[in-house]
């Protein structure tokens, strides 16, 4: 049985701007901690505006086309940060969103944080729809409404959902990987792992991380085996003054068995690639003898070159094989980029251009999907590759979606919160479904022999109710509790920023020993 699946970090929510540090709101628990949410369109943005948030803030005008609580009128002026580098709200003039709303200081404020697709928002106002005809094809992993799983039927609706049985408070699912065969898959948690039947969706094993997530950051996580008995990890441990990396083996123990280089780190099936930490050089680290070999090295391509850098790795699904994606920024002129895979020995085995700034790839079944931005960050072309010799299958002009599995003659992925599918005959893409949350994890291909009579419901972790319709409410202006939630919101931001800079710093200083000891 041949199951693909993707395996990322995150979960496919909007990328907030570079130096805002906060953790997105999730509509579904924010409706009942806001006073005011609403879908509406932008049509004025009034910068220069001192007070609340500093010297540059700004008024945003919205159109209001839905209050999904409470009700201010057609129009509503928002303050947030003139820029979404100072967690500013980030929606062009004419475009949707989805805006939670605090009162302050006889006024509305929000930012980049407090906004969400506005069908998001919208979908998670409703109960989620869950009890549609099958065949589920789908198993999509991660934070909905009180679920970790959903699975989907090939148009899309929601057959089953379930949540799963968490470790301690905030344990959640986030990363899948295929265990060899592609019968199993490993779920890595914030707490433990999980090892899962695809045929049914019972739980083959489980794995306490426990108090090792704490003192260590966990880089990668895969099944070494068909029937999932041999788990490793890979990861650092911070050990005095300097970063300790290496695999751990967490079937046993999670005893470290095998030192590596400092760096990002992905396992394969007989070899461990690393990005290290100025992300310019591919290490491997072969597992039988510990022998670790430079296979890629970013250089300038030309005299005019400003920096050269790998963007993004990827493995074959059955781990014998990584595609590197490399890019050039010269001092003029766009920049351009290169795929290249590289065999278990290093060599390398294909190679293609990819003209512009292609930003991630990903590698699903047989193909190698290349993302790249045709205008700025607006209108987006994914390469479809064959990953055989990188030669190309199709483009799908307008793909900016995240987690893509391949199932059939389409390509699944989640883009926000919807899901999203591209036929590979005619390139086409269609938008599925909206369900009511910004964090669609990885999405696994189910067989075609699931037993959707299996699907558990794990008692002891029962699902949480969904989200009712929120009916309107007036909000009285200079309300003492709005007022109180507006102060603490601030603080909220405040601190995130804070909190932001610190963990940036205390990385780059991490990093910088990690550097200079190894």
């Amino acid at each position: 049985m041949l199951v693909t699946l993707v395996a990322i970090a995150g979960f496919g929510a909007p990328r907030p701007a570079s130096g805002c540090s906060c953790a997105q709101v999730d509509p579904a628990t924010a409706l009942a901690d806001y006073p005011a949410a609403f879908t509406g369109t932008l049509v004025d943005v009034d910068r220069g505006i001192s007070g609340l948030f500093g010297d540059g803030d700004a008024i945003y005008r919205f159109e209001v086309e839905t209050w999904v609580k409470g009700d201010l009128g057609p129009f509503v002026d928002v303050r947030a940060p003139s820029n979404g580098a100072a967690c500013g709200i980030e929606v062009g003039i004419g475009h949707r969103a989805g805006v939670f709303l605090y009162e302050v200081d006889g006024g509305f404020a929000s930012s980049l944080c407090d906004t969400v697709d506005a069908d998001v928002l919208l979908a998670a106002s409703r109960p989620l729809a869950i009890g549609a005809e099958g065949p589920p094809v789908l198993l999509i992993v991660g934070q909905m409404v009180g679920y970790n799983y959903l699975t989907v039927n090939s148009s899309g609706e929601v057959v089953s959902a379930f949540r799963g049985q968490r470790e301690r408070e905030y344990d959640q699912p986030w990363r899948i990987a295929a265990c060899p065969g592609g019968d199993l898959i490993l779920e890595q948690w914030t707490w433990q792992l999980v090892v899962r039947d695809l045929s049914d969706l019972t739980i083959v094993d489980r794995i306490s991380l426990a108090d090792f997530a704490n003192e260590h950051s966990i880089s990668d996580a895969r099944c070494m085996d068909a029937d999932g008995s041999s788990v490793w990890l890979a990861g650092d441990n911070w050990n005095n003054d300097r970063s300790e990396y290496a695999i751990y083996d967490a079937s046993n123990g999670l005893v470290p068995i095998l030192n590596l280089p400092a760096g990002q780190a992905w396992i394969g099936a007989n070899h461990t690639v690393i990005q290290d930490l100025e992300g310019n050089t591919i290490t491997s680290v072969d597992h039988g003898t510990g022998e670790s070999k430079v296979i890629h090295e970013s250089t300038p391509r030309g005299p005019d070159s400003n920096y050269t850098g790998v963007g993004s790795v990827a493995f074959s699904p059955d781990g014998t094989s990584i595609a590197v994606l490399e890019v050039d920024y010269p001092s003029a002129g766009k920049p351009t980029s290169v795929v290249t895979i590289y065999d278990e020995s290093g060599a390398a085995t294909a190679t293609v251009d990819v003209d512009g700034e292609a930003w991630r790839l990903d590698w699903t079944g047989g193909l190698i999907i290349v993302q790249t931005p045709q205008s700025g960050h607006a209108d987006f072309v994914a390469l479809v590759l064959s990953a055989g010799d990188l030669s190309s299958v199709i483009e799908l002009v307008g793909w900016d979606a995240s987690n893509p599995v391949l199932a059939g003659n389409f390509i699944y992925g989640t883009s926000g919160g919807a899901l999203v599918r591209a036929d590979l005959s005619s390139g086409s893409i269609e938008e599925l479904n909206t369900l009511p949350t910004p964090y669609l994890g990885p999405l696994a291909a189910l067989p075609d022999d699931f037993d959707s009579s299996s699907t558990p419901t794990e008692p002891d972790q029962a699902p949480q109710p969904a989200t009712p319709t929120v009916p309107p409410i007036t909000i009285p202006a200079g309300s003492e509790s709005n007022q109180a939630m507006g102060a603490a919101r601030i603080i909220l931001i405040a601190l995130s920023l804070v909190a932001g800079a610190l963990v940036l710093n205390t990385t780059l200083g991490r990093a910088r020993s990690a550097v200079s000891d190894s």
